[in-house]
């Protein structure tokens, strides 16, 4: 059977409020250099919004992630980085929205975190979006208002793929065509587990 690639979706949501943040607070500045005559509040002011643009673009930035179905396999890859998850590991793939799937990610962070260290819940987390390319509200810059936003999107409406695997870990992907991800993995995921019932 021919192997099967995704591509991942890109946002650059935190870069684009930034920038209206900036818009604004650039304003006020400016008024407020022009009042006093001091300088100084557009010095800081491009300091501090400069910094956050660079790092909301860098956030924002494509992390190079794709998915590709190659026979009984599933690669996840990333700059160079590749893991294989085999069909038989897989449970179920099904389609998610970015709110659910946050919640969904929290609750198993959750379960952990009464016997882990804070260090293995952000390993935890890291292991449940690696393979995202898109914030779910778990990693906005916009101290939750881009959480708020994200959540009414109307392109955040069954937009995620949750892999559930059976050794209990969740996956969020994203890819471009996630309904017809889902399908192929269930394609393929179905055999094996009727295989294994019998």
């Amino acid at each position: 059977m021919p192997s099967k690639r995704f591509r991942t979706r890109r946002q650059w949501l935190n870069t684009s409020l930034w920038g209206m943040f900036t818009v604004g607070v650039s304003l006020v500045a400016v008024a407020l250099s022009a009042m006093t005559g001091d300088l100084l509040y557009v010095q800081v002011t491009a300091a501090i919004t400069l910094t956050g643009m660079a790092i909301a673009i860098w956030s924002d930035t494509p992390a190079g992630v794709s998915y590709v179905i190659d026979g009984n396999n599933l690669m996840l890859k990333r700059r160079g980085e590749v893991q294989t998850i085999e069909m038989e590991l897989i449970n179920d793939a099904s389609l998610l929205d970015r709110r659910a799937a946050r919640d969904m990610v929290l609750a198993r962070i959750a379960g952990a975190s009464k016997t882990g260290s804070k260090a293995e819940r952000l390993k935890l987390k890291r292991e449940c979006t690696k393979w995202c390319t898109v914030d779910i509200g778990m990693n906005s810059l916009t101290f939750g208002i881009g959480r708020d936003m994200i959540d009414r999107r109307p392109d955040a409406k069954h937009d995620l793929v949750v892999l559930r695997l059976r050794d209990g870990r969740i996956l969020v992907l994203s890819p471009v065509y996630n309904q017809d991800m889902v399908e192929s993995l269930n394609r393929h995921v179905s055999p094996v587990h009727e295989s294994r019932r019998r």
